[in-house]
């Protein structure tokens, strides 16, 4: 048996022939489909990563400023315009 597989992973696209049993077949749309299972969870782990950094990230900015603030309060910085 010969089968074209079109499958779509993201933004790629992925034609495979096959020659094989129908369970020869199936094994493959199985690997590709989880491919397509890791790739998804891929990008969930990602945008969580990314949101995380960004709260760190203005975290330490807001920190920052904190203290810049709390030493132009007390005169240890004094800025002159």
């Amino acid at each position: 048996m010969k089968l074209t597989i079109h499958k779509q992973l993201g933004d790629t696209a992925i034609d495979t022939d096959v020659e094989g049993s129908i369970d020869d077949c199936l094994k493959v749309i199985d690997h590709l489909d989880a491919i397509k299972d890791n790739m998804q969870k891929a990008d969930e782990v990602s945008s969580k990563i990314k949101d995380e950094m960004n709260q760190y990230l203005w975290q330490d900015r807001n920190d920052i400023q904190r203290e810049f603030q709390r030493n132009i309060d007390s005169g240890k910085l004094t800025i002159n315009w």
